[in-house]
């Protein structure tokens, strides 16, 4: 129903009458009918009204359940570094200096990024249960905003994917691929390099490249502020918990952890190869 800010137009109005014999009341409701059409309404429309409510409760919820997987995982960050920094010692024992003097053929590039992303994956074990109930609460979370829903959804279904990896064998995997002379990567790994690739392609940030992973966070983050309310501002999470730095600072664990276990299989040069 096209509504008119200054209400029904006419309605008492005796037809007096124009040129070419149009009632005034008539011409003054066609001249408004065509206002209307070029501008849109003045006012919103029932069906706006409700699409804000809508993305206001949405973007609640978000906030509201992100802030518990902070409360929940704000002081695991000591669990994370030793998590992260057992695979060097599981390695030596079992399967240390296995591939001394390998080449650095594809195929053995393929176990250091094996080994890299398996060393990522255990640092996120310990916060794995609450990133699984936030990603669950609010994977299916809508707004009107098309490229708000895409960003939320896409984080969620990564954060999901991510948390259902299987950590691979590294000793078995560098076996099978010492076994046929460092020439084809264990089908182990392959499918689990392809498996990461999967779980954190579900979503594209333009311009950024995928490592920057908080980007995501700050951009849902952003695109969620014009349904916002103000008592909602100390549902964020303050920094470092949500910051660049503290990604940087795990990223540089992760780094350093997965050359120790790459050190401990015997490789001695870590190269580009992790991060390719």
């Amino acid at each position: 129903m096209l509504t008119h800010p200054g209400g029904s137009l006419g309605s008492d109005r005796p037809d007096v009458r124009l040129g070419h014999d149009v009632p005034v009341s008539r011409a003054l409701r066609l001249a408004g009918l065509a206002v209307l059409v070029t501008l849109g309404p003045l006012v919103p429309t029932a069906s706006a009204q409700i699409s804000r409510r809508e993305d206001i409760a949405a973007t609640h919820v978000y906030l509201v359940v992100l802030h518990r997987q902070w409360l929940e995982t704000r002081d695991k960050l000591a669990a994370d570094e030793a998590a992260v920094k057992t695979l060097a010692p599981a390695i030596r024992p079992t399967c240390g200096a296995l591939l001394a003097g390998a080449p650095d053929t594809a195929s053995v590039r393929q176990l250091r990024n094996e080994v890299y992303s398996a060393t990522a994956l255990l640092s996120e074990q310990p916060e794995r249960p609450a990133t699984i109930r936030f990603a669950q609460r609010v994977r299916h979370l809508r707004w009107s905003r098309r490229k708000l829903t895409y960003h939320a959804d896409g984080s969620a279904e990564e954060e999901l994917a991510n948390a259902e990896l299987t950590a691979p064998d590294i000793c078995a995997d560098a076996r099978t691929l010492a076994s046929n002379g460092f020439q084809h990567a264990a089908p182990s790994t392959t499918r689990f390099l392809r498996a990461v690739e999967a779980a954190n392609s579900k979503v594209t940030i333009e311009n950024v490249p995928p490592e920057t992973t908080p980007e995501l966070q700050k951009k849902i983050l952003r695109l969620l502020r014009p349904y916002e309310q103000r008592n909602e501002r100390g549902l964020i999470p303050p920094p470092p918990w949500s910051s660049e730095q503290r990604a940087a600072e795990n990223a540089e664990l992760i780094y350093g952890q997965a050359r120790e276990a790459i050190l401990a299989l015997g490789l001695t040069e870590i190269g580009n190869s992790i991060l390719n």
